[in-house]
This record gives structure tokens, sequence and C-alpha cells, in this order.
């Protein structure tokens, strides 16, 4: 799962890109969510609070009130290093744009559906190729390393925690929560009742008792979770 930020000031722009990406999404099989930032301002706060999210940003470069050039350039002096792809009316800042590395340029006018695509393609490319953090787990003797970014959720009983991870694979070995919890706070996972710590990328709705996954799972909150994780989520915010 790879998480597409956009930053614009226009909601129309927003859900333009939105259904282009979800539609090349379905066509290539691409597992996506969301992060909408209508200000530029926010990047830099969301990237300390979340260093390990955001993976794909769209930046329309004429914000409202603010240069989306220089929200970049901030959201890089917090530590982010997402695949940039600038929006814009015109191509007076391509200069200005080219000292931020982007992926790729568009002129909102006229947005070339193929290159678009080949763009979004490479940029889910190199941050699969990037993002390669493994879960190192040991049973009998083998070792299994799990990339993080598949991983679901993960449940303990009696000691053996059970790693859900990709549609429907799971491995099993012996572990505790904590030791997890430690491993894995720093890549989206929080921890929602002593028995389950779940990978926000894949959590689809939050209520007061009980998470609904993705594929429709529900797994339950505990009460001193409740807080902190529900606190998370909705900073979060994934669509």
């Amino acid at each position: 799962m790879i998480i597409v930020g956009i930053c614009d000031s226009s909601e129309t722009n927003i859900r333009r890109y939105q259904d282009l990406l979800e539609r090349l999404a379905d066509k290539h099989s691409l597992a996506l969510r969301y992060r909408v930032f209508p200000k530029g301002q926010h990047l830099a706060d969301f990237q300390r609070q979340f260093p390990q999210a955001l993976e794909i940003l769209y930046v329309n470069v004429d914000l409202r009130g603010e240069n989306g050039i220089e929200a970049v350039k901030e959201f890089k002096l917090a530590g982010g290093d997402a695949q940039i792809i600038y929006f814009a009316r015109s191509d007076t800042y391509v200069p200005d744009a080219l000292d931020t590395n982007p992926l790729g340029y568009f002129l909102l006018a006229s947005l070339p559906v193929r290159r678009f695509e080949s763009t979004l393609q490479k940029a889910y490319g190199k941050m699969c190729a990037k993002r390669q953090q493994t879960l190192a787990c040991k049973a009998f003797g083998l070792v299994k390393y799990i990339l993080v970014r598949t991983i679901r959720y993960i449940r303990l009983e009696t000691r053996m925690v059970t790693v859900f991870f990709n549609e429907n694979e799971t491995f099993s070995y012996y572990s505790t929560m904590e030791q997890l919890e430690n491993q894995l706070a720093a890549l989206l996972f929080v921890r929602i009742y002593r028995s389950y710590l779940v990978n926000l990328r894949y959590v689809a709705e939050m209520a007061k008792d009980h998470v609904r996954m993705l594929d429709g799972t529900e797994l339950p909150i505990g009460r001193i979770f409740a807080d902190q994780a529900t606190q998370a989520w909705e900073a979060l915010h994934l669509c």
C-alpha cells in the first residue's frame, strides 16, 4: 500500500486527480490510499508527525495564497522523500520546480493521460523499491522477512503472534506485542487492543469499539488504547 498526497486549494482539481489516479490504479492493480492537503503549509507538519507516510506527492504550484514549490521545499527540509509531481497553469515555474528534483510537471489545461500514467507507474515503482523495510519473523529455525508495507495487522495469542500480510497470507512465531510495537510505531502501526496491532494504511474506519479494515475484517478496540489510536487515525486522515 502506497500513500499518495494531493496538495491543492481547488476541490475540483482534487476530484479530477483522484478520479484519474483511481482509474489508473485499477488498471494497473496499484494499491493506493490518499491524503488531501488544501494548504501547502500543512505538508511539513504532517511529515514531522508521520515521517514514513507520504510516498507520492502531487502538488499544484498555484496554491491559493501560497507557492506550491516553496511548500515542497519545506516538506523536504522536514525529511520528506516522496516522489514529487507538479501541476501548474503554465510552465513559468519549471526552473524553480527543478530545484526540488520532481518526477513530473504537468499543465492543468492539457493533462496528457498517457504521460500521467507512466509517471504514476514510475513513481510507484521507485517508492516500492525504496521502502523496503522488513519485519524479521523467526520460527523453528526459519527466518521469514515480510515487507512492512504489506502487513495489514498483527494478532497475539498466548505468546504466539500471527502476522496478516498481503491479501491472505499469514505467518506465526513467538514474540511480544511490546517488542513489535516498538519496532513498528514509526511505520504507521498503532496498538488498538492488548492483542492487536494494526497498520493504519489498511484501516477503512475506526469506531468507538472496533476497527474495520479495508478487507472488511473487524477488530476490537480496547478502552486503554482507544484515544491514542483514534487520534493517530484522525490525524492521518486517509481516504
